[in-house]
């Protein structure tokens, strides 16, 4: 093929993918014009075509016994044709996965954006103008972006501000904040009542939350479901047939069935909790905790396996299980005052903002009734003393913009406390703040919901790794013990090419089995943390040592103290 028809066909190739990708090129912001990002996907398509052609024509030519291709050169070339489709499905999937981020920023700050235009609106200022001011926001960091786009809009096509703003609602990838702007752009070139409008947007916001923490049940059950299948019934299975007839199911199996599919299942639910919970209600918090307490993994398996190798006579589960449980519980013990700290401020919030609410309609500006409260008013330990490193920032002129930046607090607060500031630099009007106090105040009743939607599936994670931990011993130490005890030695012509476990191969599946339950809990642990206590997988440390706790405690009763054989009679 020449240089000409390669390009042509480069051409050809590229034009309708760029056509199918343009649009989310522009959602998902990637500053990379259709044509060219076309003509990566479909280079990369056709070397990754190309790649699997050699792969299969050595494969028809062992097959068809015309050359003699090696093994190894057909797995490397086999791999190699595989793991090629990787680059183009990467690049595939890049522009929609960039959208959903797009998207979930701004629905995470929708709610905030609504309160800033009601109490812009209700002071007297147009939509497009609060979107300029929107430009120079700190924490509203999508919304942010959005307004310069909309500005970037608006002078590439000499358009209207109104006019911009709806083209981008056009483009947006959210629906949400699609009928946001139109329903402001309709009323402001209606004349209609813009803080009517904006008070029945806020509505909306807190119906959608609601909506979404009643659907939550729902995705609760499959998620259980899904853990009892994943981390009780297959494991399960494969121990029964594992330590009863070895060349059934060998160990590779076994580590499939009892390591590989629960951490796959943890990774789905972790994506699928993320994706149900709504972002406006949780706190992210830095990971650099939880990645030391993971490190305690690869450190407990190696010493179970010096344990194992010595011949210590230690468990090699306890050792494994003693090393994870002591990093898990400092980690934990690490992250608690911070998620203390984030708890004890957002209780306070609500009350804090209808009273600066309340004194602004008696004449007081919001920054001195903030200044005001810091001195007369106690809330909290964690909420004082936040409130007076604000006040002491205001009174020598920093705005509290500037201060929240400098100070900890979660991403709702400052927020918060940032639209406050806006207020007082718009003129507040006297009822302006009632749209910040019922937002804030109607996050708050949402958070005590979703919590009290999500405590109990803790308590889940625990019943589980009690049922899990029971059964692997009743499946490794009484039936797979009473058949290699039994008949491992004894030589029985079984059907299917089967046959019995050996007395050593027992007791290396006996080991993976114990050291599964162990890791096992650990994701257990970690995912119904995260579920029930905040959203990110460090909230799911504690009940990770718990389930830990619960795991060994359950092998040394079971186990070591014999109540398994108390109660089986064996």
């Amino acid at each position: 093929m020449t240089a000409e028809g390669g390009s042509g066909l480069l051409a050809r190739l590229s034009s309708p993918i760029a056509s199918r990708l343009c649009l989310r090129l522009y959602q998902g912001e990637l500053g990379v014009s259709p044509d060219s990002y076309g003509r990566k996907i479909a280079l990369a398509v056709l070397l990754s075509s190309a790649l699997s052609s050699v792969s299969m024509a050595l494969l028809a030519l062992r097959l068809c016994g015309l050359a003699a291709a090696p093994p190894e050169l057909l797995l490397a070339t086999g791999a190699a044709s595989l793991s090629s489709w990787a680059i183009p499905a990467y690049l595939s999937l890049r522009p929609a996965l960039s959208a959903l981020g797009r998207r979930r920023a701004c629905e995470r700050e929708l709610p905030f954006l609504t309160a800033f235009l009601a109490i812009a609106s209700a002071s007297g200022i147009p939509i497009q103008v609060a979107l300029e001011r929107l430009r120079r926001s700190a924490f509203l960091n999508a919304f942010r972006n959005e307004a310069q786009r909309i500005e970037k809009v608006r002078r590439l096509y000499a358009l209207h501000p109104y006019d911009a703003l709806v083209f981008e609602a056009r483009q947006h990838p959210s629906e949400r904040v699609r009928d946001l702007y139109f329903s402001v752009v309709a009323a402001q070139r209606q004349g209609d009542a813009v803080p009517s409008v904006l008070r029945d947007e806020l509505m909306k916001v807190f119906s959608h939350l609601q909506g979404t923490i009643k659907t939550l049940s729902d995705k609760f059950s499959m998620i259980a479901s899904a853990e009892m299948i994943a981390f009780i019934l297959v494991p399960m299975g494969a121990l029964t047939l594992g330590t009863v007839f070895s060349s059934a199911v060998s160990l590779p199996t076994l580590l499939a069935a009892c390591i590989g599919l629960p951490s796959v299942t943890a990774v789905l639910l972790s994506v699928m909790i993320d994706s149900s919970l709504p972002k406006e209600l949780t706190t992210p918090v830095p990971l650099k905790g939880f990645s030391i307490a993971l490190a305690a993994l690869p450190m407990g398996v190696a010493l179970a396996a010096i344990f194992w190798v010595a011949g210590i006579p230690v468990p090699a589960y306890l050792a494994f299980g003693g090393v994870l449980l002591s990093s898990l519980a400092a980690a934990s013990l690490y992250y608690r005052p911070m998620r203390r700290e984030v708890s004890q401020v957002l209780a306070a919030l609500p009350a804090f903002t209808r009273l600066v609410a309340e004194e602004v309609k008696k004449g007081s500006s919001p920054g001195m009734s903030i200044i005001h409260f810091s001195e007369a008013r106690a809330f909290n330990q964690h909420f004082d003393r936040f409130l007076h490193r604000i006040s002491a920032f205001l009174k020598i002129g920093v705005p509290v913009s500037e201060v929240a930046e400098a100070v900890r607090a979660p991403w709702v607060v400052k927020a918060t406390f940032e639209l406050i500031d806006e207020s007082e630099r718009m003129g507040s009007e006297p009822k302006s703040l009632d749209h910040l106090s019922e937002l804030v105040s109607s996050l708050t009743l949402c958070m005590k919901a979703l919590s009290s939607q999500t405590r109990l599936f803790t308590a889940v994670s625990y019943m589980n790794t009690l049922v899990l931990t029971f059964t692997t011993v009743v499946a490794v130490d009484v039936i797979g013990r009473l058949f290699a005890g039994a008949l491992g030695g004894v030589s029985i012509s079984l059907p299917f090419g089967l046959s019995f476990m050996t007395g050593s191969q027992f007791e290396l599946a006996a080991a993976v089995a114990y050291l599964a339950v162990i890791y096992d809990a650990f994701l257990l642990g970690i995912v119904g943390g995260k579920l029930s206590r905040g959203g990110s997988v460090a909230d799911g440390l504690m009940p990770a040592a718990v389930c830990v706790a619960l795991s060994i405690a359950g092998f040394l009763a079971f186990r070591e103290l014999g109540l398994i054989r108390f109660i089986f009679g064996v």
